[in-house]
């Protein structure tokens, strides 16, 4: 004998499933919303740090040069 499952089986079987997949999968999501996040937050400083180099770097060019002897 076979048993055949209705339409309303079938939905609250997916339902049951999908509430489970997202169970075990929110925390992954999560993590991954936050690494997005800190990946931002370091892009930013990577970019402040980038810019305050080249300031440097100007400056100290800017030092030597008057620092070094004139020449006529």
């Amino acid at each position: 004998m076979r048993i055949m499952l209705t339409k309303e089986d079938k939905i609250e079987i997916r339902e049951i499933v999908s509430e489970e997949v997202d169970l075990r999968t929110n925390p992954l999501r999560r993590s991954l919303v936050e690494i997005e996040k800190d990946r931002k937050i370091l892009k930013d400083i990577w970019e402040f740090i980038k810019d305050h180099a080249t300031k440097i770097n100007d400056h100290e060019e800017r030092i030597s040069n008057l620092e070094s002897p004139q020449k006529f």
